[in-house]
């Protein structure tokens, strides 16, 4: 098995915030200098920042995780009515499939609002 090196994992961090939008990247430089705090060297920091990604969300990174950020990077936030318009809209570029991924502690409720309220009606 072999790893990138940390320059490769950590590239964005070397200033080009260019595909951070707008409206996040204020939030993007707070990540960046809490993710510059941490203690785990930075050759191995990549492990620290992936700690709980897609199971759960450490207490200490939930400021960073805001509307904005989910709809600015393609997430679906919204009501039924507001995803089933995001997926017909994406549906219209030519996107055909989609990934959820729930944190583990809301996945079986999520997954079923998700099926009863917007696939069943899509």
């Amino acid at each position: 098995m072999t790893s990138a090196p940390s320059s490769a994992i950590w590239r964005w961090s070397s200033g080009d915030t260019s595909t951070v939008a707008g409206r996040c990247r204020n939030l993007w430089d707070e990540y960046l200098a809490f993710t510059g705090k941490m203690e785990t060297p930075p050759a191995k920091r990549y492990q620290q920042v992936h700690l709980g990604h897609c199971a759960f969300l450490p207490p200490e990174e939930r400021r960073f995780i805001t509307e904005d950020l989910i709809r600015s990077t393609g997430g679906l936030v919204g009501t039924p009515d507001e995803i089933i318009a995001m997926l017909r809209e994406r549906e219209a570029m030519g996107l055909n499939e989609i990934t959820l991924l729930p944190a583990m502690a809301e996945a079986r409720r999520n997954l079923s609002d998700f099926a009863q309220k917007v696939i069943a009606r899509y």
